[in-house]
Order: structure tokens, then sequence, then C-alpha cells
């Protein structure tokens, strides 16, 4: 509005605003204020906003807005390399094959070191029964074989050891 001016002192991160002008234009800068961290993972501590008005001889007592900050639960992030992620060869006769290799696969969570769960499905099975996914169980991560198409992962365990498990996943028909 006019008559006031805002001026922008970092740090102590405050907002000053100066000017002769009506209480309604104060009140409608005030509520355009808004609160803005663009950190990925802000610290979730409280921040405290204070507010004080003047009129040219003395100053009101001070109010504070407390802003709590909420995290949100990023997913984790799995790719498997590739534009059609992954692709390998099955030889007919030769055996159960890898799924992944150790320089495609890319596994995090950027809100944090372990994971708890993982399912790998087999979408499409033409030999039916004959088709099947296999992996190899470490401490930490349980691998319960569901159906010969379907694989859960459970247990808390770091993300290092959902990696070593999912590159043990082999598909035999």
């Amino acid at each position: 509005p006019s008559g006031l001016q805002a001026v922008f002192t970092d740090p102590p991160h405050q907002l000053t605003l100066v000017g002769p002008a009506p209480f309604a234009d104060y009140i409608t800068v005030l509520e355009a204020l808004r609160y803005f961290n663009t950190k990925d993972e802000p610290q979730p501590s409280a921040r405290n906003v204070t507010f004080v008005v003047q009129d040219g001889e003395l100053e009101s007592v001070a109010v504070t807005c407390l802003i709590n900050v909420i995290l949100t639960n990023d997913p984790p992030y799995l790719n498997l390399g590739g534009n059609i992620d992954t692709e390998v060869l099955f030889q007919e006769g030769g055996g159960s094959v890898n799924l992944l290799s150790s320089n495609q696969l890319v596994l995090s969570d950027p809100d944090g070191t372990t994971l708890e769960g993982a399912a790998i499905t087999l979408l499409n099975s033409p030999d039916g029964d004959s088709e099947m996914l296999g992996a190899v169980q470490s401490n930490q991560v349980t691998v319960a074989q569901v159906t010969n198409s379907v694989i859960r992962l459970s247990g808390t365990a770091d993300i290092s050891d959902y990696r070593t498990v999912l590159l043990s996943i082999t598909y035999n028909n």
C-alpha cells in the first residue's frame, strides 16, 4: 500500500514497515506475510516470529507467532538404470539369471538410511508356475516367497542391506 515502506534486514531476518498509513494498510501487509523454507529437510524445531508496532512515540508489547515445522515423509527412490529401467536375457536351459546389476541399481531415501519393505512381482508369466523369482535373505531383511511370481522383503534394515537382497533377485523358467 502507498505510504508504507518495507525494509528487510538479514540477519537478524527482520522486516520493518515504516511510514504513515491507515491501520487497514498495515493489516493488509501483515496478513500477507508468509513463511517459506526451501530446504528439502528443514530442522523440525519451532520458529518464533515477533511483531511490534509503534505509533511514532511508543512501541507495543511484542506478540509472537510460533511456526511449527512438520516434516513430510518423502518416498524412497529406486532406479534400475536405463530408459526401460533394466533388461536382462534369459536363455532356455541356462539356469536362473540375476535381474539387477550393481552398477545400475540406485536406492535411497531422502528421509533416512533405513527401509522397511519391498515387493517384487513378475507381472506377466505366460509359462505359469514354471516361471519363478528367487532371492537370498540377509540377517536384517526377510524374504517371503508369496507365490512363484511375488516376493516380499521385510524388516527394518539399512538401505545397503535392501540393496544387497535386491541384487540377489533372480528369474528362472
